[in-house]
């Protein structure tokens, strides 16, 4: 029995010695959203999933948290919308130079009385007469802002109360307009196109940015729920050893090793793990709603999540060479930066917009036509007018000047741009401040957690050795009970205490590398990695 259960107690803790091993099997989550975010939403999001379906085809593991979080996760969801809605914009800002195309027909008859006078002259006290017209227009806006402008028209006269033949007119004209001042210019013609690119690139990198700040909250939140997990095994383990322990007690009681009297002081520690689990259970449930909030999991199905299946071991360090890269990288890549950078080059647009609006409006018009009469009856004779008849030539030449007397509204709309353009830029210096801080931050909580990860391992080895000289001597009748409950007391917070700091350095790596925009991307190599097995204490268990 005693050999039983030594070789039991040494298997409860061989496991925590894994996580300074190379781990085998890595699951990694690759994606590069900074360059192709389409990509990431082609994989996982426009075939979501339910959560039974998800769970029911793989362990509930971080990347199976990952998968089904940014598949229904109601703030990508929203981003998602409001990029199409941009690119919906741009296209619509696209359209401003397409060429427009117009037509109409009409047709009128007239009957009127005639005054005394005319009806004398004419012979006739009234008149009735039928008007037909086609029209067809065609006009295009290119960048300097020249409109070009062609329309031709037919129209046909005819008088039903005489023998005169119909008259019959087709006119050609083709028009410009070019604007000398204000909208000059293809800076100011393309401004909209502009805007609108920029919008909807500004939009892409923010959901890139969402994206990776949700991901980031489920990594946070799944190793919050973990660390839940592991600490009710904690628990447990514990109550499993001291019940072990009570067992040996009876047995070395019945030979006379020890008081029987003591067995409460074990059952009185029994009674308080059993406090401390039930403790552990309501926060491991928090954790798990957490979990389920940020992976946009439905209220009914949050205690439908199992527990997490992970492992924790020590990662590569990271250097002071590989921070400035991850620095430099950050800065060039993050979405946030990126949008509030696009966001400046949409104002700079603006300002210009609004520069352009204090010149006068000043255009040149131009014109020339040609339009030819024909007489003759029917549709034929009207459409012979275009090739034969009597034809004139026109032309026209005018220009056209506005403007309002102050320009008040284009004064102020200039200086509320140019206050905005002083914002924006403020926004865009103090994110790369934010960024920078945020970084070095988190680089210095992450070396601050790796040094007491490795403080909180040789205290745990030590309590463990310390332990077990204990148990073989309480075997024996040379150490109290009370010193052995002790020491399991320690050993119990070191172990809780060694799988916390692991769980808190991988929250602080994982924040890290989402400040540093590389925490799914695959341009690094050191891309966030978990080897999906149990620690410590589950081993006892099983």
């Amino acid at each position: 029995m005693r050999m039983v259960l030594l070789i039991s107690i040494v298997l409860a803790f061989l496991p925590c010695f894994a996580w300074a091993q190379e781990p085998e099997n890595k699951e990694t989550l690759q994606y590069d959203l900074t360059t192709a975010p389409q990509a990431l939403y082609d994989d996982l999001v426009n075939k979501p999933q339910a959560l039974q379906e998800v769970i029911g085809r793989e362990s509930f593991t971080l990347l199976t948290a990952l998968r089904y979080g940014l598949q229904h996760n109601t703030d990508i969801l929203q981003s998602r919308l409001g990029l199409e809605i941009t690119e919906s914009g741009e296209q619509s800002a696209e359209g401003e130079f397409n060429p427009t195309i117009s037509a109409s027909v009409d047709t009128s008859r007239n009957r009127s009385p005639f005054q005394t006078t005319a009806a004398e002259l004419t012979g006739r006290d009234s008149t009735d007469s039928i008007s037909d017209s086609a029209t067809l227009s065609l006009s295009k806006k290119f960048s300097p802002g020249t409109t070009l402008s062609a329309n031709a028209s037919v129209s046909r006269y005819s008088d039903l109360q005489t023998d005169d033949p119909d008259s019959n007119t087709s006119t050609l004209t083709l028009s410009l307009t070019q604007p000398l001042l204000r909208g000059y210019g293809m800076d100011i013609n393309d401004a909209g196109q502009k805007i609108a690119a920029l919008s909807s690139q500004a939009e892409r990198a923010r959901l890139s940015q969402n994206i990776a700040y949700t991901a980031n909250s489920i990594v946070q939140n799944f190793w919050y729920y973990a660390d839940a997990a592991e600490s009710l095994a904690i628990v447990q383990t514990s109550m499993a050893r001291l019940n072990g322990l009570m067992q040996e007690f009876d047995t070395l009681t019945a030979r006379g090793l020890y008081d029987a009297g003591d067995r409460g002081v074990i059952e009185a520690r029994l009674a308080e793990r059993q406090s401390t689990l039930l403790a552990s259970e309501d926060l491991l449930r928090s954790y798990r709603n957490s979990l389920g909030l940020s992976m946009g999991v439905g209220d009914a199905e949050r205690d439908q999540i199992p527990l997490p299946e992970y492992t924790l071991y020590r990662a590569q360090e990271i250097g002071k060479q590989t921070y400035e890269r991850y620095l430099a990288h950050a800065k060039e890549t993050r979405g946030d930066l990126i949008g509030e950078r696009l966001s400046s080059d949409q104002q700079e647009i603006r300002l210009q917009l609004s520069e352009n609006n204090l010149l006068p409006d000043l255009s040149v018009v131009g014109s020339v036509g040609k339009e030819r009469v024909n007489t003759g009856t029917g549709i034929s004779d009207t459409i012979r007018t275009i090739h034969d008849g009597n034809s004139a030539d026109s032309w026209s030449m005018g220009m056209s000047l506005s403007y309002p007397i102050g320009n008040d509204s284009a004064q102020a709309d200039l200086r509320a741009q140019r206050a905005t353009q002083l914002s924006q830029k403020l926004r865009v210096r103090d994110l790369e401040r934010s960024i920078t801080f945020s970084i070095a931050e988190a680089y210095e909580s992450l070396e601050s957690t790796r040094a007491q990860m490795t403080q909180s391992e040789t205290t745990f080895n030590n309590f463990l050795q310390v332990y077990k000289k204990q148990l073989a001597d309480f075997r024996l009748g040379k150490a109290s009970l009370f010193d052995l409950l002790q020491t399991e007391d320690a050993l119990t917070n070191a172990e809780s205490s060694l799988a916390s700091m692991m769980v808190s350095y991988y929250r602080q790596l994982a924040n890290f590398r989402y400040e540093t925009d590389t925490l799914l991307s695959t341009k690094q190599q050191d891309a966030l990695v978990f080897e999906e097995k149990r620690f410590l204490s589950a081993a006892f268990l099983e």
